[in-house]
């Protein structure tokens, strides 16, 4: 089992001052950096070296670019730049603001892995790398970096805009939960999910009667027949009025037969990592993962399905990390619950939140 850490990388509005933290709020890190991103010393290096440079020499973000030289490089965006002069020149107020409004949001920096010698490894946002060298280093923990701006648009001369500080990433976690329920459940619209072990899927069943299990539990393949393992859950919800219209994304989906009128969307997105110890044999980008074809109902204003995604062959080195988001919504209205789990061989973890 990978172990995600993560850590919050705090700046102020200059993008000068940083802070890191891990998630209980204690600090690990501090520095102070110019725009390019390079690091600021927090005394005059050159009595001791006076062949300092200020060059960083790993590549990695932010600590790129020598202080006052532009021209040795920097990192924009996540992107390495071998000559940013060009950054500096006719920067206004407009500029400055894309870039305030760009910072105030939650970014993901990269991943790290601790070495045995202490030290962190740079992954970029490259998690298969990660995952890779977590499991060759025997500890199985990835470490995800944070940007989190502490008060972007602050201060007057920016449109004189006010924003809340942005709160730390909650942490990922597999603790197997029951139930997990819409963080804006209400009267307009609602969702659940259920894993709960020995239960199943209340609207149908399999051919033969038997039950769709929620939780890790094998069922028989939905086209082969053969013993599908993987982890069962079942979701329901409901809407204010005027029932579910469409069962899918709006272009992958298709209309509601029962309801085909309807003013509301279901539809799950899911992605996936799946390997043989840390060798990719699969990965599937985001897409939507629910049809006509799976366990569904969608009468009234009420709905509900049923997905078991697994696998027929899993052996003790066979990894798979996955997310889904399941959700019901109407134009802006979104109710979703958002969860992951990680297997390895015939063990399966689930928890709220993404990978």
């Amino acid at each position: 089992m990978v172990t995600i850490e993560c850590y919050g990388e705090h700046h102020d509005p200059a993008e000068q001052s940083v802070r890191v933290t891990e998630d209980s709020g204690l600090v690990v890190d501090q520095r102070e950096e110019t725009t390019s991103g390079a690091k600021i010393e927090p005394q005059d290096p050159y009595p001791t070296n006076p062949n300092f440079t200020g060059a960083d020499t790993d590549g990695q973000y932010p600590f790129v670019g020598t202080v006052g030289k532009p021209i040795t490089g920097c990192v924009r965006d996540g992107i390495l730049i071998p000559d940013c002069s060009w950054i500096f020149v006719r920067i206004n107020s407009t500029e400055l603001a894309e870039a305030g409004a760009r910072a105030s949001a939650l970014k993901l920096l990269g991943y790290d892995v601790a070495t045995n010698h202490f030290l962190l490894k740079h992954f970029g946002l490259d998690l298969e790398r990660a995952i890779g060298e977590a499991y060759e280093q025997g500890h199985n923990t990835v470490i995800r970096n944070w940007q989190v701006n502490d008060g972007a648009f602050a201060g007057s001369y920016l449109f004189a805009s006010q924003s809340t500080p942005q709160s730390q990433q909650k942490p990922i976690t597999e603790n197997d939960p029951n139930v997990l329920q819409g963080e804006n459940n209400g009267e307009a619209c609602g969702i659940v999910v259920t894993f709960t072990p020995g239960t199943s899927y209340p609207d149908k069943t399999l051919p033969d009667g038997k039950p769709l299990l929620n939780g890790p539990s094998t069922i028989p393949g939905p086209h082969t027949g053969l013993p599908l393992f993987g982890l069962g859950f079942s979701v329901n919800g409901w809407v204010d009025g005027g029932g579910i219209g469409r069962i899918g994304s709006d272009t992958a989906g298709v209309a509601n037969p029962a309801n085909p009128k309807g003013r509301w969307t279901i539809d799950e997105e899911t992605s996936a990592w799946i390997g043989l110890d840390d060798k990719k044999q699969e990965e599937r980008a985001t897409f939507s993962d629910i049809s006509l074809d799976v366990p569904y109902k969608a009468v009234g204003n009420t709905f509900s399905w049923y997905d078991h995604p697994g696998t027929t062959y899993w052996p003790a080195n066979y990894n798979r990390f996955e997310n889904h988001i399941v959700k019901v919504y109407k134009g802006k209205t979104v109710c979703e619950v958002k969860f992951h789990f990680i297997q390895h061989g015939s063990t399966i973890h689930w928890g709220a939140g993404l990978l």
